[in-house]
């Protein structure tokens, strides 16, 4: 996207083509601990070509800008608020320090995938509760190994749409719930 932005040399106007570029670009956000993405104002708009951690000053303090490829750069913070230093050493490594954890968070994709919106893990442990099924039956009945349903509830895993789909059919009527457990009891080997 870099290279695709385009400037009228008069105006410094960007092209039409561009802007609705930029619209159809999905976001994909990161959760690592104590760090929130991309809430606020952010510093550029434009994904990063390279990594970026480096002091940007603010008045007599320092702020920390963070950024890695393909990412939209972003200040170190707090909460929803910019964390300020007192020297440029301290912004650079909290800067560092916020890619570091960027490179080992686990990411959450809130792009529709197939067009289809996800169950997220905290509609899916209601679910469960409604349904009044542990974690493990749940996943005999979905034909998924336990951990993979305690990832999904966890958050670190998408959950497919076909599970969505079981979910709902389960929680129509006690049928259907029936049905599944006895279809599963048939299949399963001995």
């Amino acid at each position: 996207m870099l290279h695709c932005v385009e400037r009228s040399r008069q105006t410094g106007a960007r092209s039409s083509a561009v802007h609705s570029l930029e619209r159809r670009t999905p976001r994909v956000w990161y959760r690592a601990k104590n760090l929130v993405l991309p809430k606020g104002p952010t510093v550029s708009n434009k994904p990063a070509a390279r990594r970026i951690s480096k002091a940007l000053p603010r008045g007599d303090k320092f702020a920390g800008q963070f950024a890695l490829p393909g990412l939209v750069p972003d200040l170190v913070r707090v909460g929803d608020r910019i964390q300020l230093f007192d020297t440029e050493r301290e912004a650079e490594i909290a800067a560092l320090e916020a890619c570091a954890l960027l490179y080992d968070s686990r990411t959450i994709d809130t792009r529709k995938a197939g067009g289809y919106r996800r169950l997220s893990g905290s509609e899916l442990a209601v679910a469960l509760a409604e349904l009044d099924v542990t974690v493990t039956y749940f996943a005999e009945i979905a034909g998924v190994p336990q951990h993979r349903a305690l990832k999904w509830l966890d958050g670190e895993q998408d959950i497919p749409h076909s599970v969505h789909v079981l979910v709902k059919l389960l929680l129509m009527n006690a049928a259907n719930f029936d049905m599944a457990a006895r279809i599963t009891r048939e299949c399963q080997e001995e």
